[in-house]
């Protein structure tokens, strides 16, 4: 038992391999920290993208219920896509206090310009990209896709700028206004 006690005892004493110890303790401490800063910006980046999300919902729905305000009474559809590009141009802009030119919306809290990609008719039984709704990726009901580039994220990481960050947003609204006969 006494020889076992001093050979822990000598191990425990003994120190070789203390200022290895030191630095994996440190680079493991400088790791944790790195991943937490990436964490936080992610995080970040994601409620930006998040909230852009919402934005183009909401002015998307707008101007599918403000360009078929007739068809939602008589239950005719009557799509109009530059009246409607023209409400959610209008309402985008209003919600995100943007200023809309040449295809490009500048201003807000936007880091760079978002981009207004496409603003397209989908009709019923036509494909959705990325299954974005309806049934099997299929519109079940007209209406209209609006793509667009979103800046989610632009600024300097250790000194570096970076350039902006767009994702590629899209979303459908259909018309809605379909009379169902029995």
């Amino acid at each position: 038992m006494n020889q076992v006690m001093f050979i822990f005892n000598k191990r425990l004493c003994s120190e070789r391999g203390s200022i290895s110890i030191f630095l994996l303790g440190l680079f493991l401490t400088v790791v944790m920290v790195g991943l937490l800063v990436v964490a936080i910006m992610a995080a970040g980046i994601m409620k930006n993208a998040y909230k852009n999300y919402e934005d183009i919902d909401a002015a998307i729905k707008y101007a599918v219920f403000a360009d078929n305000l007739n068809g939602a009474m008589t239950g005719v559809i009557r799509l109009d896509p530059d009246n409607a590009k023209r409400y959610f141009v209008t309402a985008y802009s209003i919600i995100t206090n943007t200023a809309y030119g040449g295809d490009r919306f500048t201003g807000g809290s936007f880091p760079a310009p978002v981009v207004l990609k496409g603003f397209d008719v989908i009709n019923a039984g036509d494909p959705l990209p990325d299954k974005l709704g309806g049934a099997n990726g299929m519109a079940v009901q007209p209406g209209y896709l609006v793509t667009m580039d979103v800046p989610v994220f632009q600024g300097t990481i250790l000194g570096m700028k970076v350039p902006p960050y767009y994702i590629t947003m899209r979303r459908f609204a259909n018309v809605g206004s379909v009379s169902v006969q029995s």
